[in-house]
């Protein structure tokens, strides 16, 4: 399950190989005062716990996944039962069926799972 020093790490990375985007790091330390759907416009990639996510979606700060474009679930070789990863897909998967049954194009992002994420970045 991804931490906050996860996180911090992820950043890094992804401001080192992708040094042009806006690249903003969400987690129990460092959250923002703003909803992240107020937030998601203003970066191009948010690094984040999953547990802020499935908060947002929960709570309504984020009203669909098709804000995003691509979401990476890092050390998900962690996930059962309960876990936030489980949650966030729980509502990819009824907005996609949400879309299927009004007959519209679900704009849902792609999701690609990984393990050690950071650590192959790393190997490069």
């Amino acid at each position: 399950m991804p931490t906050v020093g996860l996180v911090a790490q992820q950043k890094r990375m992804f401001q080192r190989y992708l040094s042009t985007l806006r690249i903003l790091a969400q987690s129990g330390e460092q959250d923002s005062k703003l909803p992240l759907g107020e937030l998601t416009p203003k970066y191009d990639v948010i690094v984040m716990t999953p547990q802020i996510m499935l908060n947002s979606l929960v709570n309504g700060d984020v009203v669909s996944l098709s804000l995003f474009t691509l979401i990476i679930f890092d050390e998900c070789h962690h996930t059962i039962k309960n876990n936030p990863y489980n949650g966030i897909m729980g509502h990819y998967i009824d907005e996609k069926f949400e879309a299927e049954e009004m007959q519209k194009s679900a704009h849902l992002p792609q999701v690609s799972v990984v393990s050690e994420f950071v650590s192959s970045l790393l190997s490069i």
